[in-house]
């Protein structure tokens, strides 16, 4: 079994969450505002000194349609984020696994991940139990 998770982080010293929510129509992953206290690593305990959020691809996306998903949206709302603070941005695909697998993309999403012009992490973990909990 395979199970692959489609997201997009956003990172930033000045990066406001609340700003970049109130003027897009993103909804926002895993929110650390500038300032919240920090719940792990070098900020546990202590305010943190970056903002930091995620969108995923929904999980009604079908699979193979969740990249030019994840790109579309990042490509409408770039612009807003960055002027609300973020200087990190970057897609990521984890895929976890039971075994052997291979991850292909089509031209298209290609094009479109060139035009964000954003990184790509792929990530890959063999762990059975995590891709049949997902």
């Amino acid at each position: 079994m395979i199970y692959f998770d489609y997201s997009c982080h956003f990172w930033g010293q000045m990066f406001s969450l609340r700003a970049a929510a109130n003027r897009t129509s993103l909804s926002f992953d895993e929110q650390e505002e500038v300032g919240d206290i920090g719940k792990l690593g070098r900020y546990h305990g202590q305010p943190q000194s970056y903002g930091a959020a995620q969108v995923r691809a929904p999980k009604n996306v079908p699979h193979e349609k969740k990249v030019k998903w994840l790109v579309r949206k990042i490509l409408l709302h770039l612009s807003v984020i960055r002027e609300c603070g973020a200087t990190n941005i970057r897609v990521d695909l984890a895929i976890y696994h039971d075994g052997q697998c291979n991850c292909e993309f089509d031209t298209e999403e290609i094009r479109m991940l060139a035009e964000c012009g954003v990184p790509l992490t792929v990530s890959v973990y063999e762990d059975e139990k995590m891709a049949e909990s997902k």
